[in-house]
């Protein structure tokens, strides 16, 4: 049993990073070219959806 009015393609591990966020967080959606490995590398998270 999921969780009512959440789709089930949204991961925990997603729901779980959109909890923490706070003022000023920013999330990117994006395809596979977007070059995310640089980016994450100082604090940000990345959750793969593949």
């Amino acid at each position: 049993m999921g969780l009512k009015g959440i789709p089930k393609i949204i991961s925990p591990e997603l729901l779980q990073v959109l909890s923490a966020m706070g003022h000023g967080d920013e999330i990117v959606l994006a395809d596979i070219h977007f070059p995310s490995a640089s980016i994450c590398r100082n604090g940000p998270t990345e959750i793969r959806a593949d």
